[in-house]
């Protein structure tokens, strides 16, 4: 696959998601479903291009064989990637404060919110499961066999963030998200690692904007001084750590 393609495969996702999410908030009962709208359109839009484009290339035996060997010290290391990410990364969506330092802005990150259902199964079952098939598994591995590691690393990341707009101070960490997750899938030659490592993000991220306020406020309460750049620096040494110590799976890649 060249690049090219792989842009207009994620162009393509988007739009019938978009489609889709339409369709069935047009024509379904929003209190019956439409909450479910976009779990429903992203994971019909992930079915059908992964069916039209990608039918001969996920072998589906052999990942049921690659769950079930896998390595509990490694999803050990992935939680500790996953606590080092939510250090660090934390500096972005705080970007506009920072680069505005002094004024009232709002950071737009943990705030106590209503999470549904419809959020947790979105967040913890689909975004995991189908977003490192297709962007991983499929676009990445394709991608591979092309061009070199760091471009087909870079590329598809880039597309991966991209498909989280229009929440722009989520595209770094999606990024960085992503990198990490295509490096994962080379070192351990196993999709199911990238899915755990997407889990535990999402599942830490659910946690801290249902119960996170004391956290967000004593964040908030440090000022970008020392203590705050500190974590910072800490969570990439942790990320460093874990990603040092995940040892590769005897799986076979692919």
């Amino acid at each position: 696959m060249n690049i090219f393609k792989a842009i207009i495969l994620t162009a393509l996702f988007i739009s019938l998601e978009l489609v889709f999410y339409l369709l069935i908030y047009q024509f379904v009962e929003p209190d019956l479903i439409g909450r479910y709208a976009v779990i429903i359109a992203q994971g019909v839009a992930y079915s059908i291009l992964i069916l039209i484009f990608f039918r001969g290339e996920l072998k589906w035996i052999n990942e049921i064989e690659n769950l079930k060997h896998l390595n509990y010290a490694t999803i050990f290391y992935l939680a500790i990637v996953v606590f080092g990410l939510k250090l660090f990364d934390r500096s972005f969506f705080d970007l506009s404060r920072i680069l505005d330092f002094g004024q009232d802005l709002d950071s737009g990150f943990l705030r106590n919110s209503n999470i549904t259902f419809a959020h947790a199964v979105g967040a913890l079952i689909f975004a995991p499961i189908f977003e490192e098939l297709f962007f991983r598994k499929l676009l990445f591995g394709q991608l591979r066999e092309k061009y070199n590691l760091n471009f087909s690393i870079l590329s598809s990341s880039i597309l991966f963030a991209l498909i989280h707009l229009p929440y722009f101070k989520n595209l770094i960490p999606s990024l960085i998200l992503g990198v990490i997750c295509c490096i994962i899938y080379v070192r351990t030659k196993n999709i199911w690692y990238p899915v755990i490592l997407h889990f535990l993000s999402n599942l830490f991220w659910l946690i801290l904007v249902s119960i996170g306020d004391p956290y967000n406020a004593w964040i908030l309460g440090l000022n970008y001084n020392m203590t705050y750049w500190a974590l910072f620096v800490l969570g990439i040494i942790i990320v460093l750590i874990g990603m040092k110590r995940i040892t590769t799976a005897n799986n076979g890649y692919g």
